[in-house]
């Protein structure tokens, strides 16, 4: 192996079927705002790198600790929406 796997790859994997579709709504809204929020994350580190370079260097990559933090602020915020539907609906 010798390499390392973040939280969020390991969530899209479990939680996707072999056809390619994820096991539910909620599944993939989780997955899909992950990878939006690492893609946007992305965008910023280049745009960084593009202001304080010659051109030649390219931007870092996110840690695997970043990473992890952003998937637990897409998890937490979901997690947040369910409660308060549930809530909304209750009362």
């Amino acid at each position: 192996m010798g390499r390392t796997v973040t939280i969020g790859k390991v969530f899209v994997e479990t939680h996707t079927k072999s056809d390619g579709l994820y096991v539910d709504r909620k599944a993939e809204m989780i997955a899909q705002t992950y990878e939006h929020n690492v893609r946007d994350r992305l965008s910023q580190l280049k745009a960084e790198a593009s202001a304080v370079s010659d051109g030649t260097s390219r931007p870092r990559e996110l840690t695997n600790e970043e990473l992890t933090t952003i998937f637990l602020q897409v998890k937490c915020c979901s997690l947040n929406l369910l409660t308060l539907s549930f809530w909304l609906f209750c009362h």
